[in-house]
């Protein structure tokens, strides 16, 4: 089910068809309206909306238990407003973070996550009296929700008729409407009633795009039925009734007034006039007025023309906003100025140095800019004026494009950070292993240290311009921190001070992609992108506490293509540190640390494939839940493979989690469940990420899709994850969407989930064609009973044992009969793994499968989603000549690339997919020359579809 699915099922039912109530619509202009809840032990989320008031957000709270719930959200959408939503009752921001709306309580330090959406949200609004909120995003399944700030409950939520996604929006100031600007070309302007039962717009329009992409709109404050949108050159009025929408368009360039406009920002309505008002890059004001026509204005509003240019800011212009009758802009040096409708100065904040100001919001208060004297015991500054009085405004919240968000007091101007986040993306997390620690870094060059059971910083480390963080790693023991640069340098930190240990390596010519400590904190490993893996050495520190800590070991080149993981381990006798480095080249490296010395890296000569066609992702160690030691493995093809630690034989193929992408990075959890009186570790957790989800997943696994459980974690790319040293949590870095994730971890839900899915083979039918009861399967009995009789012999007489089992050298050809054509190590590793299926426990190899066993196998090893004629199509393309090859270059190629085959068994496989070979124990006369009937069969030049259909078989 997609999140916009999941999103409707939850949107408001009731009498009028799953849509806010007709009460809900008098209650956006009546704050103060008494609502009465009939019968509180059944209330519906309609009832809970009418009923909530300031304070009881937190109330609302399900308790449903999911496997993982995200509890907090670091870090925000620094290109969207941030609301301020306080009010005498409450202090509160709205602010967006990747796909989830966060409404964050700056007293109690809570966050309460708004969430449904599936992409990231591209825009937001509020209503004037800060209780209904506005989200809406740009992507596959997008939405359109209207919230209650009160309760937290989405009340609308619109699934049609949005196109690709909104990236402009705004409610009015009654709440009563919005209006939508679609991201797609030719953009629509639409104009919705979100409190009324139609799931149409009340009007809407469609814009030339002549006018450029429209990336702002905001509503007329005094009258709904007017509003505004701009993009970077044009500004265009609207006006809406009786389902009518019209607008009139207006082309802004330095001709307009003969002198340097700049870009156009963002628009407003001035307060009870009919001029308008758009700032630009250029920090000047263009004021719109009705047009004249014979010196009367005319009658409609929307037809406005350029006034005049004023000059308000000698840098550009980054926010505009109304209070209490004032223009209050802000500029790219995070001055923020009050205006009258005059565009008279009346006082300005020119010491919030935090970057160019993104929004600013008003909190919701009694306070107001009206005279006061000296006298009443405030502290409120003076007017800029001749004449000047107490300036008294309501307290506001800024934000701006680096990421801080601020808190003036107006009284007393005393200014509060309420948040200072990565103002780049996030590439890494890290936390500590054994206190609640969480470490993020990315592009902004910064480190920021949190605690996140308090959720609050702890320190932050600021590096040199262009010194761009890729990871992170905690040492086992928490005293160290290894941090990879974009630039190849790597730094090892004291995990208290983040101090720097030692100088600074300078060793890797290319981006530092991976870092790791060994078990013992006595080796650093990195791996970067010019293929090489570096390691450094523990060296202890002098009597006078000058000598380095860490020092270079040396590096290897030891991969042809880029290292997608790199893991240290040890060595199941010794205990020494054992450390290993994965390749797109399907190789797994090992390096000889005992042997290895200072600027000589020694690897082991033997090098191992991991995969034939696949290419692998990650590794971890797996858990003790086995007798037998395992090193897991992930590929494109999502397929979890597991190998023997010391053989490095590949011992079981299981169908991993099929959530789109592949698994691109697992942490084993470290909170194990352990037995009764044994102790034995007999249940573990995987978590996981792929590109864009985070999931868990049940060890040991057997292929069932029950098993595991996963959520979008960050629509964009999810580039990183990390778990709490005691398993409760999960870290996941969004990198663009410059957040971080924190994740609550509940195994009881998943276990409970899994019982949901059936035991034994209950929840493997459903992935056979058909189920239980197809075609498919009942074909499959067939040729497992063929097989049977196959083995003992087609002309035997006597009587036939009757078995539930075949020998497992008839697993290839039934393999084969289910239009499953393993390769010849495909066909070894299923074979070798029902061997010694159980070689650990009895000591005895098995030598027959039973069909259950059978129908895992099949699961497990065939391709996730089958064969599509495309990859066959893609190969053609790139071996042949405009999609054929000619007859002998592709017996050529058949024979001599991948698997090598003779001659013979080339001939042999042609001729069974022709239907030439039959059984010679059956027909002894069957003679035809293989040379001669290719010859015939196979033309001069095969295409894909020749192949596909006439020797493969398949329908195409």
């Amino acid at each position: 089910m997609s999140a916009a699915e999941i999103q409707k099922e939850q949107t408001i039912t009731g009498a009028d068809g799953g849509k806010a109530s007709p009460e809900l619509r008098d209650s956006s202009t009546d704050e103060g309206s008494d609502y009465s809840v009939e019968d509180e032990n059944s209330q519906t989320e309609e009832s809970v909306v009418a009923a909530s008031k300031p304070g009881d957000l937190h109330k609302s709270v399900s308790g449903l238990r999911q496997p993982l719930n995200i509890t907090w959200s670091f870090g925000y959408n620094s290109t969207l407003p941030v609301r301020n939503l306080s009010d005498n009752n409450r202090k509160m921001i709205f602010y967006t973070s990747a796909h989830t709306g966060v409404l964050y309580d700056c007293i109690s330090n809570e966050q309460f996550l708004l969430q449904g959406h599936s992409n990231p949200i591209t825009c937001a609004g509020s209503s004037a009296d800060k209780r209904w909120l506005l989200t809406a995003d740009v992507g596959k399944d997008c939405i359109v929700s209207i919230w209650d700030s009160y309760s937290g409950v989405p009340v609308r939520t619109i699934f049609d008729g949005l196109g690709n996604g909104i990236i402009a929006a705004a409610m009015s100031s009654d709440a009563r409407f919005i209006v939508l600007i679609s991201y797609s070309t030719p953009q629509v302007v639409s104009v919705w009633d979100w409190t009324a039962e139609s799931d149409e717009p009340v009007c809407k329009t469609t814009l030339d795009p002549v006018y450029g992409q429209q990336t702002f709109v905001d509503f007329n404050r005094e009258d709904p039925r007017q509003f505004v949108s701009n993009g970077e050159e044009h500004v265009i009025f609207y006006d809406w009734n009786s389902g009518l929408l019209v607008y009139h368009s207006v082309l802004v360039t330095d001709q307009t007034f003969n002198k340097p406009v700049g870009q156009v920002v963002q628009s407003c309505f001035i307060p009870k006039s009919t001029r308008s008002l758009t700032v630009t890059t250029e920090g000047s004001a263009i004021v719109w007025e009705v047009l004249k026509q014979n010196g009367v204005f005319s009658e409609k509003l929307y037809e406005k023309m350029p006034l005049k240019l004023t000059k308000l800011h000698s840098v550009s212009i980054t926010a505009v906003t109304l209070t209490d009758n004032m223009v209050v802009t802000g500029d790219a040096v995070g001055c923020v100025k009050f205006f009258d409708q005059d565009l008279k100065l009346l006082n300005w904040y020119d010491n919030l140095k935090f970057g160019p100001i993104m929004s600013i919001s008003f909190a919701n208060t009694s306070a107001s800019s009206k005279f006061q004297s000296e006298e009443d015991g405030t502290d409120y500054p003076d007017q800029s004026t001749l004449h000047p009085h107490r300036f008294v405004v309501p307290d506001f919240i800024i934000s701006t494009t680096t990421s801080v968000i601020a808190h003036v007091m107006t009284n007393g101007t005393v200014v509060d950070v309420i948040a200072k986040e990565h103002d780049a993306a996030v590439m890494s997390v890290a936390t500590h292993p054994s206190l609640p620690r969480l470490l993020t870094g990315g592009y902004s060059c910064s480190l920021k240290l949190w605690d996140y059971d308090k959720k609050v910083v702890l320190g932050n480390r600021e590096f040199n311009q262009k010194e761009f963080v890729q990871c992170l790693a905690y040492d086992p023991k928490g005293d160290y921190i290894g941090v990879g640069f974009t630039n190849g340098m790597v730094r090892v930190l004291d995990s208290v001070s983040m101090e720097d240990c030692c100088s600074p390596f300078h060793h890797s010519k290319d981006c530092v992609t991976h870092i790791t400590f060994s078990h013992d904190s006595m080796y650093i490993a990195t791996a970067d992108l010019d293929r090489c893996v570096t390691v450094f050495i523990a060296s202890g520190r002098g009597a006078d506490e000058e000598e380095d800590v860490w020092q270079y070991l040396g590096h290897y080149r030891s991969h042809y293509k880029q290292i997608t993981d790199l893991l240290f381990g040890k060595y199941l006798e010794s205990g020494l540190p054992r450390l290993l480095s994965l390749g797109i080249d399907r190789m797994l490296v090992e390096y000889d640390l005992a042997n290895s010395s200072v600027d000589n890296l020694v690897k082991f000569e033997e090098s191992y494939r991991i995969e034939q066609s696949a290419i692998p992702i990650a590794m971890a160690w797996y858990p003790p839940v086995t007798k037998e030691s395992f090193l897991l493995f992930t590929n494109s093809q999502y397929k979890i493979k597991l190998f023997n630690a010391s053989t490095m034989n590949c011992r079981r193929t299981l169908l991993g989690p099929t959530y789109n992408s592949p698994l691109r990075k697992v942490l084993v959890l470290p909170a194990p469940i352990l037995s009764d009186e044994s102790g034995q570790q007999v249940k573990r957790y995987m978590a996981f990420i792929n590109n864009d989800k985070v999931g868990l997943l049940i060890l040991p696994h057997d292929g069932n899709q029950h098993n595991s459980t996963c959520l979008i974690a960050h629509p964009g790319m999810t580039v990183d994850l990390a778990c709490s040293y005691d398993g409760k949590y999960l870290f996941t870095a969004g990198g663009e969407d410059c957040t971080v994730n924190m994740w609550n971890v509940d195994t009881e839900a998943l276990e409970a989930s899994k019982l949901l899915g059936g035991e034994e083979l209950v929840p493997f039918y459903p992935m056979l064609e058909g189920g239980r009861d197809g075609e498919f399967f009942a074909e499959m009995k067939d040729y497992f009973y063929y097989a049977q009789i196959k083995n003992q012999g087609p002309e035997v007489t006597a009587s036939r044992e009757v078995s539930a089992k075949i020998p497992i050298t008839q697993i290839p050809n039934v393999m084969r009969a289910l239009g499953f054509y393993p390769s010849q190590q495909e066909i070894d590793d299923m074979t070798n793994e029902v061997k010694f299926s159980q070689y650990i426990e009895t000591g005895e190899k098995v030598t027959e499968i039973d069909l259950n066993d059978f129908i895992k196998l099949y699961i497990n090893h065939r391709p996730a989603f089958g064969l599509a004629p495309s990859q066959i199509v893609k190969a053609f393309d790139m071996l042949g000549d405009h999609g054929s090859i000619d007859r002998q270059r592709f017996l050529n190629i058949l024979q001599e690339k991948g698997e090598h085959l003779t001659e013979t068994e080339l001939l042999d496989g042609l001729m069974t997919l022709l239907n030439y070979n039959k059984d010679p124990e059956v027909d002894h006369t069957f003679t035809a020359d293989p040379k001669i009937v290719l010859s015939e069969e196979i033309p001069d030049k095969i295409s894909a579809k020749q192949f596909a259909e006439d020797l493969l078989g398949f329908t195409t």
